[in-house]
């Protein structure tokens, strides 16, 4: 490590940083970097984060190297916690399982995290996560409210993957007021803006769009953001961007892109998953509005039907969906919805479509139902621009 700390050092000095301006801004002291740099002293693992940033602003695989490094020497649980919470808020997911292993981990607050770890890798999610939830962390008793929030974040998950997206909302609110009464401000930062992220899919969802879209600039105009949360910022970009895609195609695609950049820029293939679910989304933007439709394809079946009805290729689209209730022996909502769209808009499919996307709480998605049956209107769906 103290190889590292020599390079840090040594670039620090050829690229001429203001130290005085660095300590400043990441409110330490002047002795307390120099005792730092010559590994006397361990920095809390966020304050080494900007520093990284500060030297090598452009250079994220030498800060993911040299994050991994100290990562690993860390010697108070306390920092170990704050690193979790840092390279999970970058999307660094390789880093994060080293640090949470399953055949190491002891402490409670590890356990919850590695939860939280799992689901954003994609790992667990819905009945399985709370099936892991009930047998690993439910049970466990504490009085530290950071571990408590903790939990509810994972049950934030668990609500939404359950489509209980109200109850999730309830949550929410319940835990940000726990936020506010913790005193690590970057333990409370982070968790204010988890339980956003995590919230905000579920008004999206819910329609709640004003709250969201004012959750979501909240999150982008942080100051903190950029340099300390890049995936939240990314989320928020992300439901944004969802929140235009059936009346501004432009901004839509604007907000979209730039939680693509983000993700593309920083972990890279270790959010995969998160980025192919905005790259999907781009491509529904640009079938709903008929753009650049030669140049789509779906990896979805459903989703390649609706592209083909757009086309004007109505039979296609029929067949497609044919063989995909077929196969899989019933069609969701969208698939009714497309199918419907297809036969001429055929009230008695669109109306089953419609039950579906009510059932499953999807009150945004189930415009395209409603619109096609003639009964709602983007101005009283409350999807202003």
């Amino acid at each position: 490590m103290q190889k590292v700390l020599s390079k840090i050092s040594d670039d620090m000095d050829s690229k001429n940083i203001n130290r005085t301006q660095l300590v400043k801004r990441i409110d330490i002291d002047g002795a307390t970097l120099s005792r730092f740099l010559k590994g006397k002293h361990q920095l809390v693992f966020n304050k080494y984060g900007v520093i990284l940033k500060e030297v090598y602003p452009d250079d994220v695989n030498a800060r993911r190297s040299f994050c991994r490094k100290y990562s690993s020497v860390l010697k108070r649980q306390g920092n170990k916690k704050i690193a979790v919470y840092y390279l999970l808020a970058h999307g660094e997911l390789d880093t994060v399982a080293e640090l949470l292993n399953e055949t190491i981990i002891k402490h409670d607050w590890e356990k919850v995290c590695r939860l939280i770890y799992l689901r954003y890798k994609g790992d667990l999610s819905g009945d399985e996560l709370l099936k892991v939830y009930k047998e690993k962390v439910e049970g466990i008793k504490s009085k530290n409210a950071e571990f408590e929030i903790l939990k509810g974040i994972v049950l934030l998950h668990i609500r939404y993957d359950q489509k209980n997206y109200k109850s999730m909302i309830r949550l929410s609110e319940e835990l940000h007021e726990k936020v506010e009464e913790l005193e690590d401000n970057y333990a409370k930062e982070f968790l204010k803006f988890k339980i956003q992220e995590a919230t905000i899919y579920g008004l999206l969802t819910c329609n709640e769009i004003p709250r969201l879209r004012s959750v979501c600039h909240e999150i982008i105009n942080d100051e903190s953001s950029d340099m300390l949360f890049p995936i939240f910022k990314a989320t928020a970009y992300g439901v944004l961007g969802e929140s235009y895609i059936f009346t501004d195609y432009h901004k839509s695609l604007g907000y979209l892109n730039a939680a693509a950049s983000i993700i593309t820029n920083g972990p890279g293939n270790q959010m995969m998953k998160r980025k192919n679910m905005i790259l999907n989304t781009i491509d529904f933007l640009k079938i709903h509005w008929k753009v650049d439709l030669d140049n789509i394809n779906p990896k979805d079946e459903v989703e390649k039907a609706y592209l083909e009805i757009q086309k004007g290729n109505c039979e296609k689209a029929i067949s497609i969906l044919e063989d995909v209730s077929k196969n899989k022996g019933k069609l969701s909502a969208f698939g009714l919805t497309y199918l419907g769209i297809a036969k001429g808009n055929d009230p008695q499919i669109l109306s089953d479509a419609l039950d579906l996307f009510e059932r499953s709480s999807d009150i945004f998605y189930s415009y395209l139902a409603k619109k096609n049956l003639g009964i709602m209107s983007q101005k009283c769906y409350n999807l202003g621009g």
